[in-house]
């Protein structure tokens, strides 16, 4: 009998707002199901990683998405130097290494509310996906820990 309390109490309840999960990454997923990601690496590195549910071919193949944070400045990530993807579903970044201007784009994400991302389909399509910035600080504070 406990056994199957344990079970109930463990059994994943969905909620009407999505929350931060931090484990080894800090991650939300939007109503679209796709995922805003931050890891930390081993060098100390803080890497973001957007994950589009579902993939689409080739969405990233030719052109990388933009984003804004609130109404700050544009971010194009074709003039980000570590930017890594696997065409399909999946583009991510270095956003801090300890070093320079990109800690700036990090307090960025940490101060900010709400966070744009602007990608293209293979058609030339625009399209948008959209996440909630509440509590970010939270979450990349427990990631930094």
């Amino acid at each position: 009998m406990s056994g199957v309390l344990l079970l109930l109490l463990l059994w994943p309840c969905p909620s009407a707002v999505a929350e931060w999960r931090v484990f080894k990454y800090a991650d939300i997923e939007n109503g679209d199901q796709d995922t805003l990601r931050f890891y930390r690496k081993w060098n100390e590195s803080i890497f973001v990683m957007i994950i589009l549910k579902p993939a689409i071919p080739g969405v990233f193949a030719n052109r990388l998405p933009l984003y804004r944070i609130d109404s700050n400045p544009l971010h194009d990530l074709k003039l980000y130097g570590k930017v890594r993807t696997n065409k399909d579903s999946w583009v991510k970044w270095e956003i801090d290494n300890g070093q320079g201007p990109a800690k700036e784009n990090l307090t960025e994400f940490i101060k900010g509310k709400i966070a744009v991302f602007q990608y293209y389909k293979p058609d030339g399509e625009i399209c948008e996906t959209v996440f909630s910035l509440d509590k970010a600080d939270e979450a990349i504070s427990e990631l930094l820990k």
